[in-house]
């Protein structure tokens, strides 16, 4: 069911949850999100990613992105906020994957991960993509570029996420497993709960 929201701008209300969000891409993850959240009032985001200067998307550095602002803004965070790590399974080693994921365990972070990459996750806003012939992050993006007329806008593809989240969804096999299957993303999880603010 395609869930169409009208969006409203106004000043966030003063118990508006913080969504601090560290992902690896520099320009995607970080508008979709916050276009993502830019609709409710009781909702503020804060996407945490690599600047344009330098390539620091692997995880450890996504995830020093994420310890420093908690070491200079933690006094803000409050009960109620989230804090998340939005990455690819990408070429990053299956090891590497798991301790953080046990991290964001012991730190009570939300841990959700595309696979193979983010791409994946604006592509299930649009189609089911389990017969995709892609299958590496360059074939779903190239998928997107084909698939999507006028290129991808945060715009278009938020007003479907209700749609990714079902697709998402009806993907899922293994909640207790930090990675998603092929050819699926968990950031669906992120999106509910940003989606339970409006």
């Amino acid at each position: 069911m395609r869930k169409n929201r009208g969006y409203k701008r106004g000043e966030p209300f003063r118990d508006a949850r913080l969504f601090v969000i560290a992902c690896e891409g520099e320009k995607r993850e970080k508008e979709y999100f916050e276009r993502l959240g830019h609709g409710s009032q009781r909702l503020k985001v804060k996407v945490l990613s690599p600047d344009s200067t330098r390539s620091l998307s692997a995880p450890k550095w996504v995830v020093d992105r994420l310890v420093n602002f908690i070491e200079k803004e933690g006094a803000n965070i409050k009960w109620g906020d989230q804090i998340w790590l939005v990455m690819d399974v990408d070429r990053w080693k299956e090891n590497q994957l798991f301790e953080i994921a046990e991290l964001c365990l012991r730190e009570r972070w939300g841990f959700a991960l595309s696979n193979p990459c983010f791409e994946v996750w604006l592509l299930l806003h649009i189609k089911d993509i389990q017969d995709s012939d892609s299958s590496s992050c360059q074939g779903f993006k190239k998928e997107l570029s084909q698939v999507v007329k006028g290129g991808y806008s945060p715009d278009k593809f938020v007003t479907l996420v209700s749609d990714a989240i079902s697709r998402c969804q009806s993907l899922e096999m293994d909640l207790n497993s930090p990675i998603p299957g092929t050819k699926t993303s968990r950031v669906y999880l992120v999106a509910e709960e940003m989606l339970k603010l409006f």
